[in-house]
């Protein structure tokens, strides 16, 4: 699939391919996504950037894990602007991103890494 959201390369470096492990991790993220983004999603609403950075920063290093180059930047440009500017333009946008981001990724995980999941 050309148009993946994510490399596995780093995690089956680390892991291995298809080990319990690898998949435990691949299941914790599908676990903890929707609640992560319903937080982040709060935070914006109730304009607390600074829990708002933090879920970001949180979520980020997953992202990172599992190849989500798209996913990693518009986090660390949510973290950053979250904490510095408070630019609300920029935090919507990225906010806009991401709720299209992740539910995507996670339906290509489920599709293509755990099926039946």
């Amino acid at each position: 699939m050309d148009n993946k959201l994510y490399d596995l390369s780093q995690l089956h470096d680390m892991l291995g391919e298809g080990t319990p492990d690898s998949r435990e991790i691949l299941e914790l993220f599908l676990d903890l996504t929707p609640e992560t983004q319903a937080a982040m999603e709060s935070a914006f609403k109730t304009q607390d950037y600074e829990k708002l950075g933090n879920l970001a920063h949180k979520m980020k290093s997953s992202t990172r894990l599992l190849g989500m180059e798209k996913i990693s930047h518009a986090l660390q440009e949510l973290e950053t602007i979250s904490i510095k500017s408070q630019d609300t333009q920029q935090l919507s946008e990225l906010m806009s991103q991401l709720q299209s981001l992740l539910p995507a990724v996670t339906e290509q995980l489920k599709a293509n890494e755990l099926p039946g999941a």
